[in-house]
């Protein structure tokens, strides 16, 4: 949770030393990571839709004794 956090310091802080303005900070640190999962999303179902390419190798996060 303390690296989200830094990361969406780090856009508010880039957003706002461009514009000054805190709420735009604001609204893009928050908008901005919903934003990339959905794009991700769109991007991995086109992605799979090619012949010959995949998601790549299926690994658990979670793996039972490892």
């Amino acid at each position: 949770m303390l690296k989200t956090t830094s990361f969406g310091t780090v856009h508010f802080g880039v957003v706002f030393a461009r514009t000054g303005s805190r709420v735009i900070g604001g609204l893009v640190a928050l908008l901005e990571p919903l934003v990339n999962s959905v794009v991700e999303h769109c991007h991995e179902r086109a992605w799979a839709s090619f012949p010959g390419r995949s998601r790549g190798p299926q690994r658990a996060v979670c793996a039972p004794g490892g």
